[in-house]
């Protein structure tokens, strides 16, 4: 009985470990292929995106855009325009020899008087050459012994860089006359073989200056 007993429970202990050996050969392959499971449902970590390198991708609201180019003011400006030129001469004549007549710049109604800007001076037998800006201008005579009507004045209308001759010619009336300007030409100009007038200094602060002289 007591042969039995121990080899029962030798082969009952035995019956156990084969027991607990076979449940962990089972339990194995399960905890491995829940291992695969979670290495496969976590997610990979990415680095982190470079700042820097979206920044030039996109490029800053300064760069994105094309800068527009600079422009120079003074290069838009259109030109100025040159000024016309005008030569008055007066013929030696003697009438009125001894006298000088002063051209001046009136207004469209033609009248003189001691407030109308002088342009220049013309003695007798010479000229002087005036540099008027281009545009309509009217001109008129003053001086002694000589009566000067409004409708003597002579209206022209001066293009820029043009050349015009104007003579000082003689307007007979039945008491006194007078003296008026009128278109010329360059022949005519140059046939008088005339001398250029000088302004003395005390004519300086007379004369009237084109516009955009200094």
């Amino acid at each position: 009985m007591k042969v039995w007993g121990l080899s029962g429970c030798v082969a009952a202990v035995v019956f156990a470990a084969f027991t607990t050996a076979a449940m962990a050969q089972e339990d194995t392959p399960s905890a491995q292929a829940g291992a695969v499971q979670s290495s496969e449902a976590a997610p990979a970590l990415e680095a982190p995106a470079d700042p820097a390198a979206t920044t030039d991708a996109a490029g800053t609201p300064d760069t994105a855009a094309a800068a527009p180019e600079a422009t120079d003011p003074a290069a838009d400006a259109a030109p100025a325009e040159p000024p016309g030129r005008i030569i008055f001469f007066r013929p030696g004549r003697l009438t009125g020899a001894v006298y000088t007549y002063h051209v001046v710049e009136v207004a469209e109604d033609g009248d003189s008087t001691r407030e109308s800007p002088r342009i220049g001076s013309l003695p007798n037998g010479q000229y002087f050459e005036y540099a008027a800006p281009a545009g309509v201008h009217n001109y008129n005579i003053r001086g002694p012994m000589a009566v000067n009507l409004d409708e003597d004045r002579l209206r022209i209308e001066v293009e820029p860089g043009e050349t015009y001759y104007i003579e000082q010619t003689v307007r007979m009336g039945l008491l006194t006359g007078g003296f008026r300007l009128v278109p010329s030409t360059l022949a005519e100009f140059e046939r008088r073989r005339l001398r250029e007038w000088t302004p003395r200094e005390s004519d300086a602060d007379e004369l009237q200056q084109p516009s955009g002289s200094n």
